[in-house]
């Protein structure tokens, strides 16, 4: 449950941040989409940060999900903005990362 709030709460501020005019231009299917379509992408972005707060909340509770849903959003929020223009992240190693996680977290490595 953590790794799918994780998972999610990234995907949201990701297509927030790169309706952005800071944001420095990159390549990539998400991105391209998100810097031409900047209302879908904010539409679907705090979409997901909703979905990812409410699974935060039923995982952990009201007080205590609303806190780590914050601190994961801080802390996501903070390695995007500076791995982000390193360009870093892949769509293929993202997917990896999540499955990974997933696999540890329920015990089925």
């Amino acid at each position: 449950m953590i790794t799918l709030t994780v998972g999610l709460t990234f995907i949201g501020f990701f297509l927030s941040y790169n309706t952005s005019k800071r944001a420095k231009p990159a390549n990539g299917k998400i991105r391209d989409w998100a810097k031409k379509n900047p209302k879908i992408s904010i539409g679907t972005g705090i979409a997901f940060l909703v979905a990812g707060l409410a699974l935060a909340v039923v995982a952990l509770g009201l007080g205590s999900g609303i806190f780590s849903f914050l601190v994961i959003l801080m802390l996501l929020g903070s390695l995007t903005v500076l791995v982000s223009p390193l360009h870093f992240f892949s769509l293929k190693g993202l997917i990896l990362l999540v499955v990974i996680a997933l696999l540890i977290e329920l015990n089925l490595t």
